[in-house]
This record gives structure tokens, sequence and C-alpha cells, in this order.
């Protein structure tokens, strides 16, 4: 039984986790975005 309880509890933390890592993703898209745009642009800048 201890087991069980144990088990559940683990799948519970891993759900738990993924659903953080869900919300962070977008955000993390978002900043390597913004850093190939600032890439970019000092790019150009330097060609200027």
């Amino acid at each position: 039984m201890y087991k069980i309880n144990l088990q559940a509890l683990i799948t519970s933390k891993i759900k738990a986790g993924q659903t953080e890592i869900q919300s962070v993703r977008p955000m993390f898209c978002f900043l390597y975005l913004f850093l190939f745009c600032f890439y970019l642009w000092r790019k150009y800048i330097t060609i200027m």
C-alpha cells in the first residue's frame, strides 16, 4: 500500500513539473526570438 502511494506521489510530481515546463516554454521562445533579432540588428549596424 505504501509503495502504491509513493508511486502516485511521484507521478503527480512529474505532472506538476510538465505543466511548469509548458508555462515556461513560451517565455524561453520569446527570449530566443528577442536575442536573434538583437543579433541581426547588431550585424546590420556593423555592415552600415
